[in-house]
């Protein structure tokens, strides 16, 4: 089958940041981990940004 990249994490993250489901992001960058998809400088970027809106 075919597996997301860290594009297509990137892009969910991106989706959920926009419409402020923080929490959703999040759960997304912990799923790229777990299965194994570096997270590269952009998608860390994106959960950072996401924690200071949420502080």
């Amino acid at each position: 089958g075919i597996s997301p990249d860290v594009v297509t994490y990137s892009t969910l993250m991106k989706a959920c940041i926009r419409a402020r489901q923080f929490d959703q992001a999040i759960k997304i960058y912990r799923e790229m981990e777990l299965v194994g998809c570096t997270p590269d400088r952009k998608a860390r970027e994106m959960l950072q940004n996401a924690s200071m809106i949420l502080r």
